[in-house]
């Protein structure tokens, strides 16, 4: 199963205890290192999935910015965002990509519905020249500086204001 697992257990979860009370690190002080489960690397002392895990996307040192996930061992923007030169950007409401990559908005205008405009529509707050639902995006959740945390096999969902996580298909 996905998850953390402890290096010198084998494929003992991290947070794992037997009913005779031996623990994960009890395995390693018996039995010395033991591989990560198939899949898997170790980075430290735990193992991780390099091919889906954002902290550790592609390699142990490799971890991908709040708006990237970790798929196939690299870093890519999340799902509703554009690849804009190396920069992940929603083309809805960013002022310096406002319906493509190369459409600037004129100064002091916004961005609305991939649309440069004077104000935001109807239930959108003004981020920085970027109109966003307070309400549901997640990069801008509840308040415009908040940004939801990502986390392995899960990405990052707003719902009322409020950062939730949404399992990825198929991971578990």
């Amino acid at each position: 199963a996905p998850g953390k697992y402890h290096p010198d257990g084998g494929d003992v979860p991290v947070d794992y205890v037997s009913d005779d009370g031996v623990t994960a690190e009890d395995v390693e002080e018996e039995d010395g290192p033991q591989p990560c489960p198939e899949g898997m690397e170790r980075c430290g002392e735990e193992c991780f999935d390099l091919a889906t895990d954002p902290a550790h996307c592609g390699s142990c040192e490799n971890a991908c910015s709040p708006d990237r996930t970790c798929a196939g061992g690299a870093c890519v923007c999340r799902e509703g965002l554009t690849d804009c030169d190396g920069t992940c950007v929603d083309l809805t409401s960013d002022p310096q990509h406002c319906g493509g990559c190369t459409i600037l908005c004129p100064t002091g205008w916004v961005c609305s519905a991939s649309n440069c405009s004077l104000e935001c529509g109807a239930g959108l707050e003004n981020c920085d020249g970027a109109c966003v639902d307070l309400q549901t995006d997640p990069m801008h959740c509840g308040s415009c500086p908040n940004v939801c945390p990502t986390a392995v096999g899960a990405d990052p969902a707003c719902d009322a204001g409020s950062c939730s996580l949404v399992c990825q298909p198929n991971r578990w």
